[in-house]
């Protein structure tokens, strides 16, 4: 009878030893590669401007719009797929907003030009490639979530009438981080 309790405890220990392991260790491997990780050198140019030009008909009538698109660091956070990474804002700098309003019934819904992304104007990509997309943007849930949705070219001709004929961004800097 005591070799049976002797062997049921020793199982127990085993099991629940077992079951400590298994929950700390996904905890802790996230721990240590967390602390551990090499934060990327911050960038030696953190803040640059970038005049743009876009061409569009709206209604019949051709619009261009001159601006600048403005991208700054904005420090280092943590993503659960790369680890740490530089991040960084862009925004119009006519507007402060990060997208170009193009059209629809008020800015909270309707067609918008996204500019690209800052960390490719700011020579943090692998790519160096610029490329604009228009994209119609609602607000749901009395304004709480934000959703894109990318259109085709004849979906957004048919909804708003609306034709991009060019896009002319800057090229992207050299940036060096250290």
């Amino acid at each position: 009878m005591k070799k049976t309790n002797c062997f049921k405890t020793i199982i127990l220990l085993f099991l629940t030893l077992l079951m400590c392991f298994t929950f700390t260790s996904c905890s802790l491997t996230y721990s240590v590669i967390k602390h551990f990780s090499n934060t990327p050198p911050e960038p030696t140019i953190k803040y640059a401007e970038f005049p743009f030009e876009v061409v569009y008909k709206l209604n019949g009538e051709t619009v261009q719009i001159n601006d600048v698109f403005v991208c700054e660091y904005d420090g280092i956070f943590w993503s659960t797929n790369m680890g740490y990474e530089r991040d960084w804002k862009g925004f119009v700098k006519s507007t402060g907003e990060r997208y170009l309003f193009i059209a629809g019934e008020d800015k909270k819904d309707g067609l918008y030009f996204a500019l690209g992304s800052p960390s490719i104007y700011m020579g943090d990509s692998d790519c160096s490639d610029i490329e604009g997309t228009v994209m119609q943007i609602e607000w749901e849930d009395g304004g709480k979530n934000l959703c894109y949705t990318y259109l085709t070219d004849t979906q957004i001709w048919q909804k708003y009438n609306f034709k991009l004929i060019s896009f002319t961004p800057s090229n992207p800097i050299e940036n060096t981080f250290e």
